[in-house]
């Protein structure tokens, strides 16, 4: 029987596969036929085509990974290689002073004060990392990236639809939209070069290089 969890995963993975193969055919197919495929022009999308290849192929949004809850935290703040070192200590101090001391020998003064020691430093690491985790999410939510996108508006000249490069949150653009890519700007996705003079882009991240590696707009092989 297939679990909800499963078919989750199993339509992830059908999806990436689907996005891997359109990226290939992307490279492998010349600028005028790649725009006639996604029904697009270098002169833009509408907004009836953006709103249609948002409902086909869905948002340019990244997945974050789950935001920790407090009961995480808690357990990351305690588990660490000093916790570990101080619990060995303290069990090492209950069986030496207490558990096999004499009867009137028996101590848990030094357990008493080593268990103190991991309660507090579990308990500052927690505040620590909670509170700069929520500055954190919050320093996210304040940063907008935009990114400058071939549209046709609507423009009371003629009654025609006017082309024009806008500047859009990046999450708004769309397969298929056209972007103008300027020194400085960031990748806004994964993109197909239509055009370029003098495109270098810096890739370190992604393959350890340390110079720009130049790009340019031509068909690949294979």
């Amino acid at each position: 029987m297939l679990n909800k969890t499963s078919f989750t995963n199993n339509a992830s993975a059908a999806r990436a596969e689907d996005v891997k193969k359109r990226l290939l055919d992307a490279t492998r197919t010349a600028s005028d036929s790649l725009l006639t495929e996604y029904g697009n022009s270098y002169e833009g999308y509408d907004a009836a085509n953006v709103e249609r290849s948002r409902l086909q192929y869905g948002e340019n949004t990244i997945s974050h990974q789950k935001t920790s809850s407090l009961r995480e935290w808690l357990l990351e703040a305690f588990v660490n290689p000093f916790i570990v070192v101080l619990l060995a200590l303290a069990a090492i101090s209950f069986f030496t002073d207490y558990w096999f001391a004499a009867p009137g020998e028996k101590n848990l003064a030094a357990v008493g004060i080593v268990l103190s020691m991991v309660l507090i430093s579990g308990l500052l690491r927690f505040v620590q990392e909670y509170r700069s985790g929520k500055a954190a999410e919050k320093l996210t939510e304040m940063v907008k990236t935009t990114v400058s996108a071939q549209r046709r508006a609507a423009i009371e000249r003629a009654g025609s639809m006017t082309p024009a490069k806008v500047e859009i949150p990046m999450d708004e653009l769309v397969v298929g939209d056209i972007v103008s890519l300027a020194a400085g700007d960031m990748i806004p996705a994964d993109v197909r070069v239509l055009r370029a003079k003098d495109l270098f882009v810096s890739q370190s991240s992604l393959t350890g290089e340390s110079e720009p590696v130049e790009k340019v707009a031509r068909v690949t092989k294979g």
